[in-house]
């Protein structure tokens, strides 16, 4: 990686990205290892050497008797990292605003997960699959006849529990199941969803989805996203869900 990024010198870096192209496609354009015309960007060779880096630190891992999640969190993280900043070097103008430069970190960030999604979480699953063999067997335990419930935006919510668990991602993810608990909200039709009436919505539609390894999803999440990203209506939604989960894993008791 640091081979790669001192080529930077010698190439020319004054990139002009225009105002009306979206970051997230262009970060994908440099980065994909199927697109030709920009396969010797200094980005995509720095991706190149971090991934080949990154995937011998999962070896050692998985070859470890206590395979460290924390080492795999901080490496992650620090690809990603060092990947945004060669991209704003390698293209200034990403930088030329508060806003370019979170869309870049975002796009960078969405990259980054979606490539090491299939190495890292198996990793997650095998933390909390006791817990997740509990939530998968509390499935079969037949959903409550809620009241006035809209059937309509219920579907939705486990649509969208659906879409987040196929999502990679992890503040995509997060967004997702935010989308999906204020579902929730409106499948209670005209009563106030307070969390007395949200919490056993969330259990149902938790049942209704049966999405497997769904600790494994919170803990991705948690993991990743930045505490920030657990403020106000996400917080809430991921709270929620999370003792959702805590009710059916204890189900049995």
């Amino acid at each position: 990686a640091s081979v790669a990024s001192a080529q930077l010198d010698n190439l020319p870096l004054e990139k002009v990205l225009n105002p009306d192209q979206d970051i997230a496609e262009l970060v994908n354009k440099l980065l994909a290892p199927d697109n030709n015309s920009e396969q010797d960007s200094p980005p995509r060779r720095v991706m190149i050497a971090l991934n080949f880096i990154f995937q011998n630190l999962l070896l050692q891992e998985e070859q470890a008797q206590q395979p460290s999640l924390d080492r795999i969190i901080d490496a992650v993280l620090r690809f990603s990292r060092i990947l945004c900043v060669e991209f704003v070097a390698y293209i200034p103008s990403l930088a030329a605003s508060p806003s370019t430069l979170d869309a870049t970190e975002h796009a960078v960030d969405a990259f980054v997960f979606t490539e090491c999604y299939a190495m890292i979480f198996p990793f997650f699953i095998s933390l909390v699959q006791i817990q997740d063999y509990a939530l998968n067997a509390a499935y079969d335990i037949p959903i409550t006849a809620l009241k006035k419930v809209s059937h309509s935006a219920f579907d939705d919510a486990r649509t969208g529990l659906i879409r987040a668990a196929n999502t990679k991602p992890p503040l995509a993810k997060l967004e997702l199941f935010t989308t999906a608990v204020r579902d929730l909200a409106r499948a209670g039709g005209d009563e106030d969803v307070d969390a007395d009436l949200l919490l056993p919505l969330a259990v149902d539609c938790l049942r209704a989805a049966r999405i497997s390894n769904f600790n494994a999803h919170l803990g991705y999440i948690e993991a990743f996203c930045h505490s920030r990203d657990f403020l106000g209506a996400q917080g809430y939604a991921f709270t929620t869900l999370r003792c959702a989960v805590a009710f059916l894993c204890n189900s049995e008791n």
